[in-house]
């Protein structure tokens, strides 16, 4: 026992022993070595003092202890009582074992020991006893040493790989240190569990299952089992009986096995909710349940094909009046009426209905009549619906709905118009409108020129005329009508093109009196020509133009009054002049009016004659000329 005393003497010079006697044993009493004093202050004092006569044991002993200094003065005892036991050493559970413990998977059971020793140094070792649940001794096993006074908790491991499942095991942990002294023993409870067999069903029962279609339910898994061996799989509907539809062998605890399976549907199944439960059970009878709800509903009608009978998706009004179409299909009900329905522009009607039979395929061609539609893309829905209210999957084309343009064509019956001969011009045309949908607007438009259009109510095919009388004001020259039509749907026709040309008359002349054939000079003094022009035109004036080999001798102004002949008369000297010459001659007589217009000519030739020279004697004066005398005569 080790001591601290604090030691005082007054006196500051000296020495002192400290005596000591155990359980008022005054005659066995101890002395400590020679002190020396210092001073008058404490002086610390350590005393060790030997137990080894003692024996551990309960019994409460007391030490009294004085000090005697070398003036044989003597200090109050002080009394101290304490026992004298022999060293336990205590073993603490840090934290509780791994609950449950799985069979074939949990070999050791690690345990966290807190190790305590008032010795404070040495060496210790844990002693690790199994029991079973007769407590009859299974297996002994000791740790390695370790040192008393780590402060770290101490880990150990107990091997339970042999023990037997779904049996109470105990657990004895002992301590003892490097002196033989043992510690408390602490007992630990366990028992290794069997698992379940862990089932996941991936692909899972649908919700909904068809009377008379779906003849099985696909499942699809993976199944393991760390119990290991045989593991059967079973099903149920309902309240049924348990069948067994398959087995796996597990032969390692990591091992996961994928199952795929089609389970019968039981024609006991009534129409509704249902259940399936497929349960996995293995050899050690341990099974996992899963439960999985359906419901068994009459099958809906399917399109199995589908083919619109026709290349092109544009349909035409009024022409296009149906779209073809090749459909089968099946009813798994059975024995039903069944409706052909199709749906255009939100508005559903039914086009055939048929009576099913059986559970076969039915084929069968249908004509969806195509109503007046607005022109846009459309979409047509085809499906079934039977008896039960039960529909198809809905069946979609698209198609376009068009108008027809109507088609236009025209005739005149000349392209040569004269003014004042030909007052109007009469178009006969023909409009074509398929779609017969009312009024039409019409627009002839002269020289593009475009007037406002003319509406008309047509029939489908429709013969017009229009007639355009010529204004005084027309102009001559080349001109053209073009013609089209709008219908009520606005779809334009082509245009039909009509050329035509307008022409000014020309003058006509006739002539009445014509150049003779024969003129004798000095005997025919003129050349008379007269005749009628008429101009249709009834402008301006006409100029009657004459001309003599080519050279105009003559131009007559006739001032047009109306579209009647208006005579004219000309009377032409015939001279000796560079016009007229000896022999023959050529007159033409044409005329033009105000606008350049010329009218037809006339040609006539004609013989100049000029006479022989002649004389006539006035006077004679004598008959009788005399040689030499007369030397010439007068005339």
């Amino acid at each position: 026992m080790t001591l601290l005393l604090n030691v005082k003497d007054e006196d500051a010079t000296g020495s002192f022993h400290v005596k000591y006697y155990f359980d008022q044993n005054t005659n066995s009493i101890t002395e400590s070595k020679l002190y020396e004093l210092n001073n008058n202050s404490y002086q610390n004092v350590i005393l060790n003092i030997d137990l080894s006569t003692f024996e551990p044991s309960d019994t409460i002993h007391c030490i009294n202890i004085y000090a005697v200094d070398n003036l044989e003065k003597t200090s109050p005892e002080k009394i101290y009582c304490f026992k004298y036991i022999k060293n336990k050493p205590k073993i603490i559970l840090n934290k509780g074992i791994k609950i449950p413990l799985t069979f074939n998977v949990d070999k050791y059971i690690p345990i966290n020991i807190e190790y305590k020793d008032e010795r404070r140094s040495g060496k210790f070792k844990l002693i690790k006893e199994i029991y079973n649940e007769d407590r009859n001794l299974i297996s002994n096993q000791n740790s390695s040493l370790y040192n008393v006074g780590d402060e770290k908790p101490v880990e150990i491991s107990v091997n339970i790989s042999t023990l037997n499942y779904d049996t109470n095991y105990y657990i004895n942990i002992t301590a003892i240190n490097s002196h033989d002294e043992e510690s408390n023993t602490l007992t630990i409870q366990f028992i290794i569990s069997l698992s379940t067999p862990n089932l996941t069903i991936t692909n899972q029962p649908k919700s909904t299952y068809f009377l008379n279609k779906d003849n099985n339910i696909s499942l699809s898994g993976h199944l393991s089992d760390i119990n290991l061996g045989n593991v059967s799989l079973h099903y149920k509907f309902d309240d049924f009986v348990f069948k067994q539809f398959h087995s796996i062998k597990i032969d390692d605890i990591d091992e996961d096995e994928n199952f795929n399976c089609e389970i019968p549907i039981s024609s006991e199944l009534l129409k509704g909710n249902n259940n399936i439960t497929i349960k996995a059970i293995d050899s050690f009878n341990k099974d996992n349940l899963a439960t999985f709800s359906f419901s068994i509903e009459f099958s809906q009608p399917e399109i199995v094909e589908f083919n619109v009978i026709r290349d092109s998706n544009v349909y035409r009004y009024n022409i296009d009046t149906v779209i073809p179409i090749n459909i089968s299909f099946v009813d798994y009900t059975g024995a039903v009426n069944l409706s052909i329905k199709y749906q255009i522009a939100d508005e559903i009607k039914s086009v055939k209905e048929i009576k099913i039979t059986n559970t076969n395929i039915y084929t069968s061609t249908i004509n969806i009549p195509i109503p007046k539609l607005t022109e846009i893309d459309h979409n047509l829905l085809v499906f079934l619906e039977d008896e039960y209210r039960m529909i198809s999957y809905k069946r979609s084309y698209n198609f376009s709905f068009k108008f027809n343009e109507p088609i236009i064509s025209a005739t005149v019956s000349k392209n040569v118009f004269y003014r004042n001969k030909d007052l109007d011009i009469i178009i006969d045309y023909n409009i074509t409108d398929i779609d017969v949908s009312g009024l039409v607007k019409i627009y002839i438009i002269l020289d593009s020129s475009k007037d406002d259009p003319f509406n008309m109510t047509i029939d489908s095919f429709s013969i017009l005329h229009y007639s355009f009388t010529f204004p005084n004001n027309f102009n001559e020259g080349d001109h053209k009508f073009e013609i089209y039509c709008i219908n009520s749907n606005n779809k334009e026709s082509n245009i039909i093109i009509i050329d035509f040309t307008y022409k000014f008359n020309a003058p006509v002349l006739n002539i009445r009196e014509q150049p003779k054939s024969d003129y004798n000079l000095y005997q025919n003094l003129t050349l008379s020509i007269s005749g009628t022009v008429k101009d249709l035109d009834c402008l301006g004036s006409v100029i009657v133009i004459i001309l003599l080999n080519n050279h105009n001798i003559k131009n007559e102004t006739i001032k047009i009054k109306n579209d009647s002949e208006h005579i004219f008369t000309s009377s032409i000297p015939i001279n000796i002049n560079d016009q007229f010459q000896e022999g023959s001659n050529e007159i033409i007589i044409s005329s033009v009016d105000d606008t350049g217009k010329r009218s037809n000519s006339f040609v006539f030739t004609f013989n100049l004659i000029y006479p022989p020279p002649y004389t006539t004697l006035d006077e004679i004066t004598n008959y009788r000329f005399y040689r030499l005398y007369n030397r010439s005569i007068p005339i």
